[in-house]
């Protein structure tokens, strides 16, 4: 998301930087109401809440997909890869009521793991045509 948001992936534009930024702060809430739920520290923490509430707001990873779509800065194939990152959730729904909770539990991680590592790379390939060197250094 720091990469997206430093290509200005999502536009130049005030609400591109602004849609590029929410994740950046719903996504690290997201993953501590995960650490809460393995560790099996206390869920009725006030914490615990806001954590759980960001989880769903993480998911505004279609938000910045689509607006990807629309500012053009990317690509080819790579301007549909943020897409695939917010998909996750919906496709794992989807596939779980199709094939059951086993089809469910499979396929968030799997997309999910799949859709960062190739956000991760599209970005690494972006950033030196989208780039300077200078901005690269800060």
């Amino acid at each position: 998301m720091v990469g997206l948001r430093r290509l200005r992936a999502t536009g130049r534009s005030r609400f591109g930087q602004v849609v590029a930024t929410l994740p950046l702060l719903t996504l690290p809430l997201a993953v501590m109401q995960s650490v809460f739920d393995l560790s099996g520290l206390d869920s009725s923490s006030p914490l615990y809440l806001v954590s759980d509430l960001a989880w769903p707001l993480s998911m505004l990873l279609t938000l910045v997909g689509v607006t990807v779509l629309f500012a053009g800065v990317l690509k080819g194939w790579e301007q549909f890869v943020p897409l695939f990152c917010g998909r996750g959730l919906p496709v794992a729904l989807v596939l779980g009521a199709l094939f059951g909770d086993a089809a469910l539990f499979w396929s968030f991680p799997l997309h999910t793991a799949l859709g960062w590592a190739l956000l991760g790379y599209v970005v690494y390939r972006a950033a030196p045509r989208t780039l300077s060197a200078a901005a690269l250094a800060s």
